[in-house]
């Protein structure tokens, strides 16, 4: 499932004035994708570069990749200088938009569904389901609010988060193998040919 996907599916906005709700907070990102991905000229082959960076500074404003990087490390995020943090938030932030950018032409009309919010003071989840080909797929997004803005710093699809995955994966390197060289992986991973798959 694609983090990418999940925004372009939607018919909200995130992004927005914390004076709207999470929920309505969820549009103008969306809109926006969507004008990109349905943009005729973007769509021809020779563009799709420029298109996916166009995606990607949406999806930039709507995530809060700092945030989602310190949630993935939990209590060893304190433990790194602020260097480090810094280092480790531009390699996550690189690898997830690396993972699903290359993903969005995947997207075929398919809708989503919101049902509910829950706001409980600057945090907030919005109830969804995407439905694709007559199958329902929940999906969870977790927000919060910094400043006068709700970003999104993880999504559930299927009770699975995505925050959490990758704080599992992060976890097992660094109890085998120490920080140092999760960040070394990190690094080679990006450099791979293979890197975007």
């Amino acid at each position: 499932m694609c983090m990418v996907f999940l925004l372009v599916a939607g018919q909200w906005q995130i992004g927005r004035s914390a004076d709207d709700n999470p929920l309505a907070a969820v549009k103008a990102s969306v809109q926006e994708i969507l004008r990109i991905l349905k943009d005729p000229e973007l769509g021809v082959p020779a563009r799709k570069e420029e298109r996916q960076k166009q995606v990607v500074a949406v999806v930039d404003n709507a995530f809060d990749f700092r945030e989602m990087a310190q949630h993935t490390m939990a209590g060893h995020w304190e433990k790194q200088t602020p260097a480090e943090q810094d280092r480790f938030v531009e390699l996550f932030s690189q690898l997830v938009k690396n993972r699903y950018i290359d993903k969005i032409d995947n997207y075929t009309g398919q809708e989503v569904v919101f049902t509910k919010e829950r706001v409980q003071g600057d945090k907030a989840l919005i109830y969804s389901t995407l439905v694709d080909k007559g199958t329902d797929i929940p999906i969870i997004y977790r927000l919060f609010k910094k400043g006068d803005t709700w970003l999104v710093f993880d999504l559930k699809i299927e009770n699975v988060s995505l925050v959490a995955n990758y704080r599992e994966d992060f976890f097992s390197i660094i109890k085998k193998d120490g920080y140092n060289a999760l960040v070394k992986r990190m690094e080679e991973k990006l450099q791979s040919p293979d890197k975007v798959n």
